[in-house]
């Protein structure tokens, strides 16, 4: 009887053994699996603030192609955006203007001063168009310390890419796109707070011979005046 009741009771402990090791293999499988799925949400996440500017390049946006060190047309002669009709360019967007990173520089970019796009020659247009101006290929610079001329630029649905040219093997791009005014809470360095207004936006890059040396997000306001 007795070695009835202990073959009883080791069938017992070893069936609780085995609910154990299985209890406790789930476990791993769950934290497992809870585990990969939060990295692969992550990495998603991570994807999608790639994906927030990173999918426009240059090569993508085609209004009209400016490249400037490659052409032996001069900029008079290049092809440039027709106006149909004054209803049709009431709404027009205009990228012309100077701009200037909101906020502190970011690390990289400290000796940034403005970005000059110009997309309208004023001096030359009929009376009538001298408001307006003539719509000529994209065109500008870069300012640091040295001014750095775009050679290629394009813009295309509010969209902008550029390259600049390289000195002394430095040079810049940028992939991104305007916005209208989004509203920016800013400290300078006094401590005072204010309100500016983004209205572009995107990733910039500084390159030595064609490797990337600094990168970061940005958003530009446009000068008074502009």
């Amino acid at each position: 009887m007795k070695l009835k009741i202990y073959a009883l009771w080791f069938v017992v402990a070893l069936t609780a053994f085995g609910l154990s090791l299985g209890l406790i293999e789930i476990g791993r499988y769950l934290q497992t699996a809870f585990s990969s799925e939060a990295k692969n949400e992550a990495k998603k996440d991570e994807a999608k603030k790639e994906e927030s500017v990173g999918t426009v390049t240059i090569e993508e946006i085609t209004y009209p192609p400016r490249v400037v060190n490659l052409t032996t047309v001069p900029v008079v002669e290049q092809p440039a955006p027709v106006i149909e009709s004054k209803e049709n360019t009431e709404n027009e967007f205009y990228a012309d203007g100077d701009y200037y990173i909101i906020g502190k520089l970011p690390k990289g970019f400290r000796d940034f001063e403005n970005l000059s796009i110009v997309t309208r020659d004023y001096e030359n247009a009929s009376e009538e168009n001298n408001y307006e101006g003539v719509p000529i290929p994209p065109k500008g610079f870069f300012l640091t310390k040295k001014e750095f001329n775009f050679t290629r630029i394009n813009i295309a649905n509010q969209q902008i890419a550029f390259e600049t040219e390289a000195k002394k093997g430095i040079s810049y791009q940028f992939v991104g796109e305007f916005i209208e005014g989004e509203a920016i809470e800013v400290k300078d360095k006094d401590g005072y707070e204010y309100t500016d207004y983004a209205v572009l936006k995107g990733r910039l890059k500084k390159m030595r011979d064609g490797k990337k040396i600094a990168e970061s997000e940005v958003k530009f306001a446009i000068m008074d005046g502009c």
